[in-house]
Order: C-alpha cells, then sequence, then structure tokens
C-alpha cells in the first residue's frame, strides 16, 4: 500500500486578475505537516471535448491560432462548461455546433482527463459521435476563427508522430477513444 498521502486544503483565496483566467491561492498542510502558503492553481471551468466520425469515414478537427501556445493548433472540437449548459453533453452539442457546424444528439463518453494536474482544477469530458455531418452555421465567438478539416485516423497518427498534433488534452482523447474503442477505427 502507498504512504503517499493528499495534501490538506487549509484555505483558498481568489486572486484573478481578470475573468478569462480565474486563480486561487491556496494553502496546504503537507502529510508531514509542513505549511506551503503560496501555491497559485487556476480554476478554470471543466471541459467536454467531441471526437466527430463523420460518415465518408474522416475525423473532424479545428485548426486555429492559440494565443498561449503562439501557434495554429490541430485539436478536436470543444470548450469550457457555461453557466447556461445543463450538462456536459449540453457543452458538447453546443461546442461541436459552434465551431464545426454539426449539430449532433447521439453523443458516447470516452472519459476523462485531467490537463494540469498540478496547477489547475480543470477536467476534460472527452465524447465521441458517429456518422457526423456538417448540417447548420457555425457560430464563432468573438475571439475565434476556426477552419474545419478532416483526417482519417491514420493521418491523425502520423500528425501526432511528426508533432503537428501537439496539445494535450485532443492527443490524451485520442490515445483514451483508441485503446477504449479500437473497433471504432478498423
Amino acid at each position: 500500500m502507498s504512504k503517499i498521502k493528499p495534501w490538506k486544503l487549509i484555505s483558498k483565496k481568489d486572486v484573478s486578475v481578470g475573468k478569462w483566467f480565474p486563480l486561487e491561492e491556496r494553502t496546504y498542510e503537507l502529510p508531514d505537516e509542513k505549511i506551503v502558503d503560496d501555491f497559485t492553481v487556476t480554476t478554470l471551468a471543466d471541459v467536454s471535448l467531441i471526437i466527430p466520425f463523420m460518415k465518408d469515414g474522416t475525423i473532424g478537427m479545428c485548426y486555429q491560432y492559440k494565443p498561449g501556445a503562439e501557434e495554429l493548433t490541430y485539436e478536436f472540437p470543444g470548450g469550457r462548461r457555461e453557466n447556461n449548459h445543463k450538462n456536459f453533453i449540453d457543452t458538447a452539442h453546443h461546442e461541436l455546433k459552434e465551431e464545426m457546424g454539426i449539430d449532433a444528439q447521439d453523443f458516447h463518453f470516452i472519459g476523462e482527463t485531467i490537463t494540469f494536474p498540478t496547477k489547475a482544477s480543470e477536467r476534460v469530458n472527452n465524447y465521441y459521435i458517429i456518422d457526423g455531418e456538417v448540417n447548420s452555421e457555425q457560430n464563432f465567438d468573438d475571439n475565434e476563427d476556426i477552419e474545419v478539416v478532416f483526417f482519417t485516423p491514420d493521418e491523425i497518427d502520423q500528425m501526432i508522430i511528426d508533432g503537428r498534433i501537439n496539445t494535450s488534452p485532443s492527443m490524451a482523447a485520442w490515445l483514451q477513444l483508441k485503446l477504449k474503442y479500437p473497433e471504432l477505427l478498423k
């Protein structure tokens, strides 16, 4: 049995500098009773991410500029849960329609991943859809400009190997899907 124990949260204080990147300064007591009183964590809202399998056998992705990384990225569509979303499937439905113009109803849960467990509370709920088709208008947020692109599963694998797909949420969701549902990729 492991001797590793969780830290005890003693207090937390909002130190956010703006609405787009919430921060908490936390104080923890470590298992050895030492106090860490300057640990900062971002409390970004959780995310729904969708791997859309299209009717023609390709898989849809979003190609867009990401200012944190300062580069154009290939990612599966997704976004943060907002107050007006009933649940994570509602978030997935909203984001897939907004970013790719795919109005789908049948979302299949793949699993949950954690993007940055040391410094962020964010969790990503991964889904896939089958037989997707572009059937509605895209409706971007004010700061979004997305090109919808389509790849085969083999092309996605090669793009990960080549470093052209390099965002951890998309790579983690792809691996999780491949391991849990290999029959989808045949």
